[in-house]
């Protein structure tokens, strides 16, 4: 829950707010004068993470989310020309108390003459909630409905110290290379 410290005259507006009144304090402050304040308390309910697949009112939201993750709009133009392509075999959003605040896309990809394979990304989590478990919750549940539509293999040109967790590995060992990537950024992994 949330606790603060409120002056006498500020009580009334909180406990409009559904703040709950708690024990009566003083606090001194420099110059030896003291203030009466009111220790006040508020629960919140625990926030609500939804993973669902994004649908038509979705898109302006995970279009913004995803420029302001990558602080451009390459990756959100690369996700509008997907979705116009029909590309996108999986867009997911993530929601935070029904907010927009996370979107991953796998679309197909030809790698070594294989069908079947998706590629993973962009993935975009708000600043707000990284390191939340929102990108985390998206990655997991792409790939479980990435192996519902029959994915051969999923493959990722990322930070490998992020994409491991999932089961990705290094794409070399499948022979696969992507020409353009440096050493910290090859991974593939089968679903």
């Amino acid at each position: 829950g949330l606790r603060l410290e409120s002056s006498l005259n500020a009580v009334a507006w909180y406990a409009a707010a559904a703040w709950r009144r708690g024990a009566d304090i003083t606090r001194g402050f420099p110059g030896g004068r003291d203030i009466p304040c009111v220790e006040m308390t508020k629960t919140l309910p625990p926030l609500r993470l939804e993973i669902d697949a994004e649908r038509a009112p979705d898109v302006v939201a995970a279009r913004a989310v995803t420029r302001e993750a990558f602080v451009r709009h390459a990756e959100a133009d690369i996700v509008d020309r997907l979705r116009a392509e029909g590309a996108l075999v999986v867009s997911l959003v993530a929601r935070i108390d029904g907010i927009v605040v996370g979107h991953v896309a796998f679309s197909r990809v030809q790698v070594c003459g294989v069908n079947g394979v998706l590629g993973l990304g962009p993935i975009a989590v708000s600043p707000a909630c990284h390191r939340c478990g929102v990108g985390s919750r998206l990655v997991e549940e792409g790939l479980a409905r990435a192996r519902e539509h029959g994915a051969a293999a999923v493959v990722v040109l990322g930070e490998s110290g992020y994409y491991t967790r999932f089961g990705f590995t290094t794409a070399s060992r499948f022979g696969i290379r992507y020409l353009g990537a440096d050493r910290h950024h090859r991974h593939a992994g089968a679903v």
